[in-house]
């Protein structure tokens, strides 16, 4: 039984790679892709399919923040992880100002597995005046 449905987005092939087999020795199911926009266009047709969306956030196309943004028109209070190396770019204000939590690279598999049952285990209200 899945415990979560995920999408997941970096532009970093090992990253998708080790990250969905991590995930799905985690128990979930993951939709890896490797272009936001495609990413975007997966969402999109079926937003109600995932329970959440980890993204990195340095990617060619557009930033993780961006993308967020993207995500969270589409489905207001979807629970979001934005992966990064670069603080001085993403802050943990911005992010929770945004509704998503931030998680600094390099992380361990029971940092992220912690975090990804926190947000999977407690909907979140993120956007309350989207609503």
């Amino acid at each position: 039984m899945s415990m979560g449905k995920i999408l997941l987005v970096d532009d970093e092939p090992v990253f998708i790679e080790v990250g969905q087999k991590v995930l799905e020795a985690l128990g979930h199911e993951v939709t890896a892709e490797m272009e936001a926009d495609r990413a975007l266009e997966i969402f999109r047709s079926r937003p109600g399919e995932f329970d959440l969306v980890i993204t990195d956030y340095a990617m060619p196309q557009i930033t993780g923040m961006d993308f967020a943004g993207e995500i969270l028109r589409i489905r207001p209070r979807m629970p979001i992880i934005i992966c990064t190396g670069f603080s001085e770019k993403a802050t943990r204000e911005s992010a929770s100002e945004m509704g998503v939590e931030l998680l600094m690279k390099p992380f361990g598999m029971k940092q992220l597995s912690n975090l990804i049952g926190e947000m999977l285990e407690s909907p979140r209200d993120r956007h309350p005046e989207a609503n």
